[in-house]
């Protein structure tokens, strides 16, 4: 389920303190609320909506209420909450910090505490009033961290009086955090560390079955025969030779085989069931003495049942000659598509050739891939006499652009 993210920084104040042009970047409880609302109804869909709230801090505090809001907020969701410290946490921002039930603070962070503070004018009655609601305020921080970190009064009071920063690891001690953020790192092993390793996962016993030597070449067989099976459906499409799903029943299944048109079922053509490819097993098929063994969805090998002879055994080996022969084709094949790619190659130079002569006759820039004589722009290895259209209409276009 996802979680909800906020981050207090800046100073943490009511957005009215800032009306007007005089702005500086902040945190308020409205703020927050809004982001959380709208959090929450973007994960609406979610059972429960978002299952924690994980808060960063980096802050140096501000108003002791908007503060002590915060925290008010950040618990009234029902769920976990997780707070960190990146960069500094102070005054009243350490209050919102308390509202994690893990709270974590990074190393090189500072905690910084102090009682209330605030100031006042007027009568002796306004500083009066003032001192007495300051008072309030301090008591009530004080109780505040008592119960959150289990320290007692005397030393919570004592830390606020002094205003006292505190290193990640005080502020772990005191109760503040309940420990200190380590970040995620990666590092490369040595071979050392990697042969330890291995020592270890070997005395564990072993977790998952490993394949032996004879069941990776099989793998391995059976790939390599549906390769050369896809191979010869290409190579009959190539030569307009349509390749069919001929139906086939096995018992209860219908097998689907991919077989070009015209020849039968062979070792490496894929083997499918209602559109899927086939389970590995044996297939026998009805009305037929052959048993398809099917690996990978491919037939791996064909069986002959005992009531073929002998003769027809020896029969059907004259099936190598076949593939023999259907290799040398492929060869054949393949070295007439290097004859038409070198073809292609002769082809495109001459063809750039042409059209440097006539850049040179135009007066434009010539390739460099294809250098030009001097010698009436010819190029080498060119006759001396070329072809009079040629140069004939080479000439009109260079009229053309002089009248131009």
């Amino acid at each position: 389920m996802p979680r909800a993210k906020v981050h207090i920084t800046g100073m943490i104040a009511p957005d009215d303190w800032f009306l007007g042009e005089y702005y500086v970047p902040h945190t308020s409880l409205s703020g927050i609320k809004y982001e959380l609302d709208w959090m929450k109804e973007w994960y609406s869909a979610e059972p429960g909506g978002f299952e924690g709230i994980d808060v960063t801090i980096n802050s140096d505090g501000g108003s002791y209420t908007e503060g002590m809001g915060i925290f008010d907020l950040l618990r009234s969701y029902g769920v976990p909450v997780a707070t960190t410290i990146f960069g500094t946490c102070g005054s009243i921002a350490t209050a919102i910090f308390m509202a994690g039930d893990t709270r974590l603070i990074s190393e090189n962070s500072e905690f910084f505490v102090h009682l209330p503070e605030g100031g006042v004018g007027g009568n002796v009655n306004d500083i009066s009033a003032y001192l007495s609601d300051l008072q309030a305020k301090t008591d009530a921080l004080i109780d505040f961290y008592v119960e959150k970190t289990g320290s007692g009064r005397d030393q919570i009071a004592s830390l606020l009086a002094g205003s006292t920063t505190l290193t990640a690891q005080q502020a772990v001690d005191y109760g503040f955090a309940t420990g200190i953020y380590q970040p995620v790192t990666a590092r490369r092993y040595t071979y050392a560390e990697k042969a330890v390793l291995a020592l270890k996962i070997q005395a564990a016993g072993p977790q998952k079955a490993t394949a032996t030597k004879s069941q990776v070449m099989s793998k391995l067989d059976t790939l390599g025969k549906s390769l050369l099976s896809s191979f010869n459906s290409i190579l009959a499409i190539a030569k307009g030779q349509p390749v069919t799903a001929l139906k086939v029943a096995s018992g209860d299944k219908e097998l689907d085989i991919a077989v070009p048109e015209g020849e039968e079922i062979a070792v490496g053509q894929a083997v499918t069931i209602d559109g899927q490819p086939a389970p590995d097993g044996e297939y026998p098929i009805e009305n037929d003495t052959k048993t398809l063994v099917v690996k990978d969805g491919v037939i791996a090998e064909i069986k002959l049942t005992e009531t073929e002879t002998e003769e027809e055994t020896e029969a059907k080996a004259g099936d190598s000659d076949d593939v023999t022969a259907l290799k040398a084709e492929i060869e054949d094949l393949k070295s007439q598509l290097a004859a038409a790619g070198q073809q292609f190659t002769a082809f495109k130079t001459q063809t750039e050739a042409v059209m440097n002569q006539a850049k040179v006759a135009l007066g434009l820039k010539v390739s460099k891939d294809i250098p030009i004589t001097a010698e009436a722009g010819r190029m080498p290895g060119e006759k001396e006499n070329p072809d009079a259209d040629r140069q004939a209409m080479l000439a009109a276009r260079l009229e053309a652009r002089k009248k131009k």
